[in-house]
């Protein structure tokens, strides 16, 4: 029964009352929708731009280049300090003491440690599925074909252990409110003393944001397993972390 108690009390937390916490998720993706969409309204009025002066032909292609890479960090920098700001929001969410203006303004203050943390977990993640590209790219592998398949998988799954183990550095980060080094070894140390919790919380992990990709079923999953997920996995650190 010990074993379970962690999943039960996270789900009587977010059972006894979803409002807050379903307007943290609320936050987060509403105002990462409004970062994309700016994103995108103005690499559309650039190109607008650029074919009414007759400038796309000779510069369209390095202006607009560097225009999606600055957009890209932009957006990049906001899902970041969003997914910061929400974890924050939920580790608060039992009190229901959540404003719109707290949220935005911990997503401001603390956002340059939690892109950092964004950074570190894609270069790990292109790191890794280098060489899975190598290998479909060197050997001319259909990638609908069966070893095809079974590289893009593993790829997959090395992506997911790698979100997986910085999703503890957002935690570390927001829970101690300590610095992106640390929460890094704050991670790395919970992992390392905890191995069994990190193991379940993993498979729970990998079925959540595997439902996600369903349709119908992501709606559902979005509403009830993420943020009891999220939930899960604060109470596991606050009570075994660093």
């Amino acid at each position: 029964m010990a074993a379970y108690e962690p999943v039960l009390t996270a789900l009587k937390e977010y059972a006894s009352d979803p409002t807050p916490f379903l307007y943290a998720l609320f936050l987060r993706f509403l105002l990462l929708a409004v970062a994309g969409f700016s994103a995108l309204a103005f690499l559309m009025v650039l190109s607008t731009l650029l074919a009414y002066a007759g400038l796309m032909d000779r510069f369209g292609l390095p202006i607009m280049g560097m225009a999606f890479l600055v957009c890209a960090v932009f957006v990049g920098y906001c899902w970041a300090a969003l997914k910061g700001a929400m974890i924050k929001s939920l580790l608060n969410a039992e009190s229901g003491a959540i404003h719109m203006r707290d949220f935005l303004r911990y997503a401001f203050s603390s956002g340059p440690k939690f892109f950092f943390i964004f950074l570190v977990n894609v270069f790990f993640i292109v790191l890794l599925n280098i060489p899975i590209a190598a290998l479909i790219l060197l050997l001319h592998i259909d990638p609908l074909s069966l070893p095809g398949i079974l590289l893009l998988l593993i790829g997959l799954m090395l992506a997911l252990v790698i979100r997986f183990i910085f999703t503890f550095s957002y935690i570390s980060a927001a829970v101690k409110n300590v610095s992106a080094f640390t929460s890094f070894r704050n991670d790395v140390r919970f992992l390392i003393k905890n191995p069994l919790p990190a193991v379940a919380l993993y498979l729970l992990y990998s079925l959540v944001v595997i439902s996600l990709l369903i349709p119908v079923l992501d709606m559902f999953v979005l509403v009830s397993f993420y943020p009891t997920l999220y939930v899960l996995m604060i109470d596991v650190y606050k009570s075994k972390g660093f």
